[in-house]
Order: C-alpha cells, then structure tokens, then sequence
C-alpha cells in the first residue's frame, strides 16, 4: 500500500476537523438557542452546506432534550481529535507500552445522551479511526469490519447498561457503563481482526489481557469524573438560568 502524501494527509484532516467545527456549531445553536454559536468560525470557515445548516439549528431548539445534540457534536469532536492527534493513548514508561483511551467520548456519549448518542459519536469514532488508519499504512485498522460496528455497539452497550444500572445510583451506573464499554471495545476490535485474518488468537488474547485491568481501571475512573464535571456544569447553568429569568 502507497503513503498518502503529507500535504494530501493533512487536507483531509483540516477538512475533516472543518466538517467538525461545523457540526459542533449546528450542535450549539441548537442546543442554546444561538447564543452561544461561534459564527466566527461560519464566516471564516464558509462552506455552504454549514451556512445553510446553521441557519436551520434555532428550528432545533424547541426540542425537549436538545443537549442531546451538544453532547454528540462535542464529544464527536473530542473524539476526532483524539484519534488525530495521538492523544488518546497513555504511554506505560515501565514497559513502553500503552493503554487506550480513545473510546471513552463514546462511553461518556452513551452515558449522557443515551444509546443513540452513543452510537452516532461511536461510529464518528470508528470512521475517523478508519481514515488515520489508512493513511498511516495500519490495515487492520483501516478494515471497516474492525474499526467501524465494534465502535458503533460500544456507544449502545454503554448507554444500555447505565439505563438499566441507574436504579442503584448513578455513581454504580457510570462504573457499569464504562467497565461494559471497554470489555465490549476490546473484545469486538480483536474478535474482527481475528475474524479478518489479521490476528491469531494467540495473539489476540495477549494484547487483550495484557493491560485490560489497567485500561479498565482508568476508563471507569476517567469516565466517572468527566460525568461528574458534566452534571456540575448543567447544575451552573441551570442556575445561571433561573438568574437570568
């Protein structure tokens, strides 16, 4: 397989973190009512289909959980980001190794927004995987059967475990939903690449018990506290609210 050249490389990835941003607007002005849209980034950055999107958003507001949209869009864009990036892996400096943490946007969107959220920020998560995968010479990666389903269920199994763990506190919940996303990302990705041809499952089973505790551990804790800082926000901006009514 050729490189793609690194002009062409970092083309798509201004456009596709553009196509984001525009997303990311719609989502806010949908979801506050315009008040809080960037529209320096629309005038700037004036691609026509964003216009016109922006201009349809303030019909969203009236929606009973227009949040939904925020949450998606902004957690889509993390996402994005963290897969570009490379900030969504923890370097181990005792054994040069590593941990993810790039699905916890999509975890995090299944807790808060509910399943469909999940979904669509997972499989946001999975095409943008795709796309660095490819470009980076990674096949196993770049295989849509490995990168693309296995993150779209992470997003359902993450909001349908904390639905139906809420009774015993949320707290327990957000723990559920972020171990159940993780189990479920690790075992799906390699049980494709296995299915795919790229892995044996020797090899397989080595990579997913090799750090899984870890990862989990630092996935049920990241995901806790980043809902925690979640609900304080909405607890801020409800009062900010009332204050202003």
């Amino acid at each position: 397989m050729n490189k793609v050249p690194v002009t062409a490389n970092a083309a798509r990835q201004s456009r596709l973190l553009e196509v984001m941003v525009c997303f990311t607007a719609f989502a806010m002005t949908a979801a506050f009512n315009s008040s809080l849209a960037p529209s320096m980034l629309v005038t700037e950055h004036p691609p026509g289909a964003c216009n016109t999107l922006l201009m349809s958003a303030t019909s969203l507001s009236a929606s009973p959980r227009p949040q939904h949209f925020f949450i998606a869009a902004t957690l889509s864009l993390v996402s994005v980001y963290l897969t570009f990036s490379g900030h969504g892996y923890i370097i181990l400096p005792t054994s040069g190794s590593w941990i993810t943490i790039i699905h916890l946007p999509t975890i995090l969107a299944g807790i808060l927004g509910g399943w469909w959220v999940g979904a669509v920020v997972g499989g946001v998560f999975g095409l943008s995987a795709m796309v660095y995968a490819a470009q980076s010479d990674v096949a196993v990666f770049a295989d849509v059967w490995v990168s693309l389903p296995p993150r779209i269920v992470v997003g359902l199994v993450a909001g349908a475990v904390f639905s139906r763990s809420v009774r015993w506190g949320e707290h327990v919940a957000v723990l559920a939903a972020a171990v159940a996303g993780t189990l479920t990302n690790t075992v799906l990705v390699l049980s494709a690449a296995v299915w795919r041809g790229y892995f044996s499952a020797d090899v397989a089973i080595n990579v997913a018990t090799k750090h899984f505790v870890l990862e989990v551990s630092v996935a049920a804790i990241g995901t806790l506290l980043l809902t925690l800082v979640w609900r304080a926000l909405q607890v801020a901006l409800g009062k900010v609210r009332q204050a202003d009514t």
